[in-house]
């Protein structure tokens, strides 16, 4: 196939689709449905007492992404449920459509999985006439143009409802190609979108075996140090193994002392220089500064156990602990040090977890000398710094490919570009 524009275009009339091919039509969503009962609902509404762990299988909101369906959480009701509540049964290639934020508007097919199937409530079912293919549909719901439009009618009047009623998502409008356009677009765009998305994960996987090329790295430097010569004894740290027999086996109190921050509610933010740093990092901006540096904060609560270095004044807030001070020790070298021991494995308390700095005091550790300490920090720093450009630059590919998806996606549906059979 290839692409080239249309002859003629026309003011569709709609604000998020512009100009379209002159003989395309608009419609509006609840048109695209057959004729008769049930063809565009909204969901059922199941309450927790009806779910079952086997039975009809309930489709989530969360099973709908943008163009996909998700494989997430497994629940289902009995048949009796079913016909008690005079439930709707969904079927393959069926369209859900999202009514709530992630975001609204959002649709993908109905998949087969084998059972039979309803959905949840905040999700509208779609069963289009023979007039419609079912993936062109999708598509069209998957571009960016709709799918910002949908969150701009959502905050009308500078509310935030995250929602839309399927009454007003059966008012908007549509393109609507002759069939066989459609047919053609979603094979079109079913070939490329899946070229694409391959070459994103296998970007992806590069990224994250680079990303775990600099966590051994760290781990294996601040354990075994730089040396790979050097005598080894037994540490008697499972976790750790074998260090250099000159290092000293201690605890991460006779390093340094954690402190945990001050609070700061967001309304007391006050624009500053100083940045706020929080669980995980950053959090913004305020005129004053409660700690010195260099220093080092590690997530207490929210991005528990995230580590960051500080090489500026700053605001430590209370989601955060830091380290300001050591005992004869580089921060430097105790930031890698911290960021080889997965702290997140230590949280405990609530479902969200906490960091107890107490525990963290009592954790043992190797400890090199302070001119090995130096040298090792500033050898992981040249070696992770190069580690991180390969990164970033593997993720400014990542994300001019998902530009170009973006973009081709909404040039294809909103006919701004035309896919057409290659001559033979």
């Amino acid at each position: 196939m290839k692409i080239e524009p249309y002859q003629a275009y026309k003011d569709s009339g709609v604000e998020w689709l512009g100009v379209i091919p002159e003989h395309w039509e608009t419609l509006a969503v609840k048109r695209v449905a057959k004729a008769g009962y049930k063809k565009f609902v909204d969901g059922d509404w199941i309450e927790s007492p009806y779910i079952t762990d086997k039975g009809i299988r309930l489709i989530q909101t969360g099973n709908v992404g943008i163009g996909i369906y998700k494989e997430k959480g497994w629940r289902y009701i009995s048949e009796k449920t079913f016909n008690d509540l005079n439930c709707t049964e969904i079927f393959p290639d069926d369209i859900l459509i999202c009514r709530l934020d992630g975001p609204v508007g959002r649709a993908c097919l109905v998949p087969d999985l084998q059972v039979r199937m309803i959905t949840s409530v905040d999700n509208a079912i779609l069963k289009p006439s023979e007039d419609f293919d079912s993936q062109f549909i999708v598509y069209v719901m998957s571009s960016s143009v709709w799918l910002e439009w949908i969150q701009t009618l959502c905050r009308v009047g500078g509310g935030f409802r995250f929602r839309i009623s399927r009454s007003m998502l059966g008012e908007l409008i549509i393109q609507k190609p002759p069939f066989f356009e459609q047919k053609t677009i979603a094979h079109y765009l079913d070939t490329k979108t899946a070229q694409i998305d391959r070459k994103i994960n296998l970007l992806t996987q590069k990224a994250t075996l680079y990303s775990n090329l600099k966590q051994s790295l760290i781990n294996e430097t601040v354990t075994r140090g730089l040396d790979k010569t050097a005598p080894m004894k037994n540490s008697g740290i499972d976790a750790i193994g074998e260090v250099p027999t000159h290092w000293t086996i201690s605890r991460i109190k006779n390093l340094g002392i954690l402190s945990r921050g001050v609070d700061l509610p967001r309304e007391d933010f006050v624009e500053g220089i100083f940045p706020v740093y929080g669980s995980n990092g950053i959090i913004g901006y305020h005129s004053n500064y409660t700690t010195k540096a260099p220093c080092l904060t590690v997530g207490r609560s929210g991005s528990v156990g995230e580590i960051n270095y500080v090489s500026e004044d700053f605001w430590a807030h209370n989601t955060a602990l830091y380290l300001q001070q050591s005992f004869n020790s580089s921060i430097k070298f105790i930031f890698y040090l911290f960021k080889s021991l997965n702290l997140q494995s230590f949280s405990a308390g609530s479902a969200v977890g906490t960091l107890n700095r107490n525990i963290i005091h009592q954790l043992k550790i190797a400890i090199p000398p302070a001119s090995e300490q130096k040298a090792i920090a500033d050898y992981l720093d040249t070696k992770t710094a190069q580690i991180d450009q390969i990164i970033q630059t593997i993720n400014t590919q990542i994300e001019r490919l998902k530009e170009l998806r973006k973009t081709l996606i909404n040039d294809v549906v909103t006919g701004k570009i035309k896919v057409v059979e290659n001559e033979h």
